[in-house]
């Protein structure tokens, strides 16, 4: 009976005593890949890639299909070409085969290293309008919307960013 009781005064203390914490701070939610795909210097980003990644493919398929034509015309040849003539053209085949895949994987290096480039540039671009924002906005703490499992609708200030980004570089537009 005393142990209960004092258990009860004791809850009854803290609840008395107990100071409920709000949070005043405001945090926001942010959708990076929207800000590249919805703003119109990312739309330009993302169609130069796409056109330069169509460009790599078709040169590489282009030296793909000769290597594939010339690997044919080896085995229709093997029966009437001499063991040497075989040797070099095999040899040849072999040396294109090679170089085929350095050339692929320079394009894909070069690819790669451009995208970066690029992205590391519109990123460069937005980050100080995106920290104007959130300082005018009064909030405290932006996460990534892919970090997110579920928010409140709003909270997601990525349409404003857009806005606002499409306002500020008008020049990226040609």
């Amino acid at each position: 009976m005393k142990k209960l009781k004092i258990s009860t005064f004791v809850i009854f203390f803290l609840l008395i005593f107990s100071k409920v914490a709000y949070s005043t701070d405001k945090i926001a939610i942010l959708d990076l890949d929207s800000l590249l795909e919805k703003t119109n210097y990312g739309k330009k980003i993302i169609a130069d890639l796409n056109l330069l990644n169509e460009k790599n493919l078709k040169s590489l398929q282009k030296i793909e299909e000769e290597i594939k034509l010339n690997q044919e015309n080896i085995k229709k040849q093997k029966n009437l070409l001499s063991e040497e003539e075989l040797a070099k053209k095999v040899n040849k085949l072999n040396s294109d085969i090679i170089e085929f895949k350095k050339t692929k994987n320079n394009l894909v290096s070069n690819f790669n290293s451009k995208k970066k480039n690029k992205l590391d540039e519109f990123f460069k671009m937005i980050i100080p309008e995106i920290e104007k924002h959130i300082d005018d906005k009064d909030i405290t703490l932006v996460f990534d919307k892919k970090n997110i499992f579920i928010a409140n609708k709003k909270n997601n200030i990525t349409d404003d960013i857009v806005r606002i980004i499409d306002e500020k570089l008008k020049w990226a537009k040609s």
